[in-house]
């Protein structure tokens, strides 16, 4: 039987997986990110721990990559995205390729360049390794503004929490 501790730590954990998830359907079109979020509720010696899981490139889309910046082939300059943290930033390296293959084919089915013929896959997704590489990845924060919500929420919960426990105990 699960203590009243344990339910506000499970519904802490339920309620951050299921808005993060709500946050990154509304801002990409990966439900492999999407699914890739998971929490489990451990108990330890010292307490409980939280963990969560997620694809490897979620905190890229949480906390935003800086772009690199420069100039154009004809003399304009890169727009760089808004990004909140310090954290991640391209130096001299662009994002892989294949990491836009599979948003290429979704979303660009039958690719064409400015004069209406047809271009490669493998130029498509140069080009967006490269415009990524140059104007960075926006902050989207879907997981960390749901895990500040709820830890407020957390914190005034536990105490009530506890002080049941400690009734029902006596």
């Amino acid at each position: 039987m699960l203590t009243n501790v344990e339910k506000s730590l499970y519904t802490f954990k339920n309620r951050v997986q299921k808005n993060a998830r709500r946050n990154i359907k509304k801002k990409s079109s990966s439900s492999k990110l999407q699914q890739s979020i998971k929490g489990k509720v451990i108990k330890t010696r010292e307490g409980y721990e939280i963990p969560f899981e997620m694809a490897d490139y979620a905190m890229y889309v949480d906390q935003g990559v800086k772009g690199k910046g420069g100039t154009k082939a004809d003399g304009s300059k890169w727009k760089r995205k808004r990004v909140t943290t310090k954290s991640y930033k391209y130096k001299n390296k662009q994002p892989p390729i294949k990491a836009f293959e599979q948003w290429a084919k979704k979303n660009i089915p039958n690719p064409r360049d400015s004069k209406g013929r047809f271009i490669t896959r493998r130029s498509l997704t140069f080009a967006l390794s490269k415009h990524v590489y140059h104007t960075g990845l926006k902050t989207t924060l879907f997981f960390t503004r749901p895990w500040e919500r709820q830890l407020k929420i957390l914190e005034n919960d536990l105490g009530d929490s506890f002080a049941k426990d400690i009734l029902d105990a006596i």
